[in-house]
């Protein structure tokens, strides 16, 4: 480490090598590799400023659908209306998804977090699923040319580029969309929570400070306290 510090590489650029090799040194033990303890665990990571909160904009978000390619459309719209991971929601069987009913699961095998969500199905993502044909519960929601698509990096890339989107815009931006979003319509944060599947309510918390309406709401307890009144007293 202090080795790259002295060549130049950046904070934040060796504390991903510290995961990478944690990561490595975990499985090399699991796999009897290697006895044991992890070494990299032992070893602090630097502190890393936050940076800005990327998100899009309802016309950056409809610029990148306009430049996707037709397979990626179907994608960008799920994800800004769940929220769900890249993996999540390539995993997506059309059993998993009840139209009927009006909600949508991510199975417990493909979150991070191992625990089932359910999210409602906004009326513009219905319109989407059911142009997609749906069919059969194991097959795939999202495929391309009969088999399930696998991955999106190179047709998402294409579609940043011809929307004129920063190298700050990455997939994972469109959950970082949907979870803004749900706030700046005035959406509560604990039920963003469920819907994120944020271990703790902190993690959600980062996206408080962009509803104005949370903000508004919180006037009515500032000021010197009320006098309470002789019909507020118990017994009265």
């Amino acid at each position: 480490i202090a080795a790259r510090v002295t060549d130049g590489v950046g904070k934040p650029t060796i504390n991903r090598n510290h995961s990478c090799l944690s990561t490595f040194f975990t499985w090399a033990i699991e796999q009897g590799y290697h006895p044991g303890p992890n070494p990299v665990r032992l070893v602090r990571k630097f502190r890393e400023a936050k940076g800005r909160l990327r998100y899009l904009t309802t016309e950056e978000y409809d610029r990148l659908r306009l430049a996707a390619a037709h397979h990626l459309k179907a994608v960008l719209v799920v994800a800004v209306h769940t929220g769900g991971r890249l993996g999540e929601l390539l995993a997506l069987r059309w059993g998993d998804i009840d139209l009927e009913h009006g909600v949508l699961y991510f199975r417990a095998e493909t979150t991070k977090s191992g625990k089932e969500r359910q999210l409602p199905i906004h009326e513009d993502l219905v319109s989407v699923l059911r142009d997609l044909r749906p069919g059969r519960p194991s097959e795939p929601v999202f495929a391309w040319g009969g088999r399930a698509l696998k991955s999106v990096r190179t047709s998402f890339e294409s579609a940043r580029l011809k929307a004129g989107l920063g190298n700050d815009v990455v997939f994972h931006t469109l959950r970082h969309t949907f979870a803004s979003w749900y706030i700046e319509n005035g959406g509560d944060p604990k039920r963003l929570q469920e819907y994120m599947g944020h271990s703790s309510l902190e993690q959600t918390l980062i996206y408080i400070h962009l509803s104005p309406l949370f903000r508004l709401q919180g006037v009515r307890f500032i000021g010197p306290p009320r006098v309470r009144r002789v019909e507020d007293e118990p017994g009265t």
